[in-house]
């Protein structure tokens, strides 16, 4: 094989690689939630389960694309990593999960954020182009499919483990299902009397004249203090955390949790958050 024909083989196998690599992280992640809450309507930012699940097969593609364009593997690794790094900063500034009050707390924040991710990402971009430089020696070598499918199959599982890593823990799962109940007992009340305690509280600003039957809701355990909801003392600080109803018609009510098994106190935003 002359050796512009191996460089374009080579890319054209990071490329299908990391589209595959993308696509099996993409789903498990964007479904493991939905498998242990099926009947919780969770919010999933950017773009909701089908449409994740094609951007992330899009930058895995991209990803496998770019470390294969070099020669070298580590240069190629490297590109990866700092292309991976960029696109995933951009991903959780999409998401929200990066709120600050300023443009400058922000800059730090994703400086802070980006250096870490570009450590984490390229060790992972280096097997993957390592992987692909066996695939193209076995097309080389004309070796059968049985000596070199192992590698990608075992790569495929360990990004298929790395995506498992998105299932939240169990007390947010009991969070989000205990906050679904009051939703619906709420939205089955006539009056404020019928409505749950957490919902007649006066900071909720009004849920039968707010609520609609649609919404997704969102499990946070960071920045919840910015919800300013009074809480008591909690002798299990790690479980704190916030369930956020969306509701459709732009109305946000946010739930507060001390831990698992206590009372939320619970707030609406009218004008969103």
């Amino acid at each position: 094989m002359k050796k512009e024909h191996k460089v374009i083989y080579r890319r054209y196998v990071g490329l299908i690689l990391g589209a595959g690599l993308g696509f099996v992280y993409g789903i498990v992640s964007q479904s493991i939630n939905r498998i242990f809450l099926p009947d919780i309507p969770l919010y999933q930012p950017p773009l909701g389960l089908p449409g994740n699940i094609i951007l992330w097969t899009l930058i895995g593609a991209l990803l496998g694309l770019i470390a294969a364009l070099p020669d070298e593997t580590i240069v190629g690794a490297l590109y990866g990593g700092v292309t991976g790094a960029t696109l995933l900063t951009l991903f959780t500034l999409s998401t929200g999960r990066i709120e600050q009050d300023t443009w400058a707390t922000m800059i730090i924040s994703v400086l802070f954020l980006f250096v870490p991710m570009v450590g984490a990402i390229t060790p992972l971009v280096a097997i993957q182009r390592w992987v692909v430089n066996k695939l193209v020696e076995a097309h080389l070598e004309s070796e059968p499919p049985w000596v070199y499918l192992p590698l990608p199959i075992l790569l495929l599982a360990l990004v298929g483990a790395i995506g498992a890593s998105s299932l939240m823990p169990p007390y947010a799962r009991v969070m989000l299902t205990r906050t679904e109940k009051i939703l619906q007992t709420g939205l089955s009340s006539a009056q404020v009397s019928q409505l749950p305690k957490p919902l007649q509280q006066e900071r909720v600003g009004g849920f039968l004249d707010n609520a609609t039957n649609r919404y997704r809701l969102e499990w946070r355990n960071r920045d919840i203090t910015r919800f300013a909801i009074p809480r008591p003392m909690s002798n299990r600080p790690w479980e704190e955390s916030a369930v956020i109803a969306r509701f459709n018609n732009g109305w946000i009510l946010v739930c507060l949790y001390a831990k698992s098994d206590a009372e939320p106190a619970c707030k609406g935003f009218p004008n969103g958050l």
